[in-house]
């Protein structure tokens, strides 16, 4: 799925799939997972969330050029932004 891809660093297959369903750009781990996970405390991350807390720079880069949800906020009110290194944080401003 868009996450694994995310996880192994594969921003062209990213891309293909964001080609092929563009509603992938906010969908969250919870939407993923079983009913056991959904309170799992990084269910809210959607793939840009995902990616930049991974630090992956490119397709952070790369979502959000596809407009993804950057106001998006973890439970507990922190901003992607917040929580993402520096060199991530900079693709924020």
């Amino acid at each position: 799925d868009l996450f694994d891809l995310i996880r192994i660093d594969e921003p062209d297959r990213v891309e293909q799939r964001l080609d092929e369903d563009e509603n992938l750009l906010e969908i969250t781990l919870s939407d993923l997972v079983d009913e056991s996970l959904k309170n799992h405390r990084d269910a809210w991350q959607t793939p840009l969330a995902y990616a930049a807390l991974l630090g992956n720079a490119k397709i952070v880069e790369l979502l959000l050029r596809r407009g993804a949800n950057k106001s998006i906020q973890s439970p507990q009110g922190e901003s992607i932004k917040d929580i993402c290194t520096p060199e991530i944080r900079h693709l924020f401003t």
